[in-house]
């Protein structure tokens, strides 16, 4: 099929292209594999959400137990609270509960987590990393991850994981792991937090607060603060720091 195609699958399935190839094996109903190329336009529904891809080639592909969707050609997708983009994007188990895979300079904007008490006006974070996948309860990120909420704080993992509230879509805990580091800068002060692992709650306030376990360290210009667990906090006034080890001043 050759000029503004369109294909749908009710109301959970439809795509436009400007090229699609059907593969129907001999004497089957349904396809085995569709291929579409040039602007790619795909929009997925699931019981929670509506996400909408795009790329230059897609390629589905059935199977006895499922379905998969490959999307190559700068491909991205959108939700509505999460975008992202890749090299590669992945979608597998398509029938059931649909797993994203972004592989090759992976990227993803995530709202900040809000508190019931403090909201954050569609301040949003920037995620990179080697790879993450996506589901309506969770992201992963592997691989030089890099967080990024505004030009006074970052921080920097191996692994990151973001946890999602199915119903509303919305972020209710980060855990980064391995070689975790943090910079941040309040009032010109700038700090530098590292550690084993780092984990976050919603505060409303850029990603405030951190608990950091493991070789626990904080050092900035005038002191350094090292112990098995820290709390990391940022307010607009100062940074506080809460440690059961030793504080040294410099």
């Amino acid at each position: 099929y050759r000029g503004n195609v369109s294909a749908a699958e009710g109301e959970r399935f439809k795509m436009s292209c400007d090229q699609l190839r059907v593969e129907l094996p001999e004497g089957e109903d349904s396809p085995q594999s569709i291929s579409a190329e040039g602007n790619v336009q795909i929009e997925l529904k699931t019981a929670k959400t509506l996400t909408k891809l795009s790329g230059e080639q897609a390629h589905y592909e059935t199977s006895a137990d499922d379905a998969s969707l490959v999307l190559d050609g700068k491909p991205s997708w959108r939700s509505e609270n999460y975008s992202g983009r890749g090299e590669t994007i992945r979608i597998s188990d398509l029938n059931t509960t649909p797993v994203f895979i972004v592989s090759g300079s992976a990227s993803m904007l995530i709202p900040v987590p809000e508190s019931e008490e403090k909201k954050t006006d569609g301040q949003e974070i920037s995620l990179q990393s080697d790879s993450y996948s996506v589901t309506e309860t969770g992201a992963i990120f592997n691989g030089n991850v890099k967080v990024e909420s505004d030009a006074n704080w970052s921080l920097a993992s191996e692994r990151l994981v973001a946890d999602i509230k199915k119903e509303s879509q919305t972020i209710t805990r980060i855990l980064a792991e391995e070689n975790v580091s943090i910079e941040q800068t309040v009032k010109g002060k700038k700090m530098t937090a590292t550690g084993a692992m780092a984990e976050f709650t919603p505060s409303g306030d850029v990603l405030s607060d951190a608990l950091i376990t493991g070789d626990a360290t904080v050092v900035s210009d005038d002191f350094q603060s090292k112990a098995d667990r820290i709390q990391f906090r940022r307010t607009e006034s100062d940074t506080a720091i809460a440690a059961n080890g030793k504080v040294t001043l410099i």
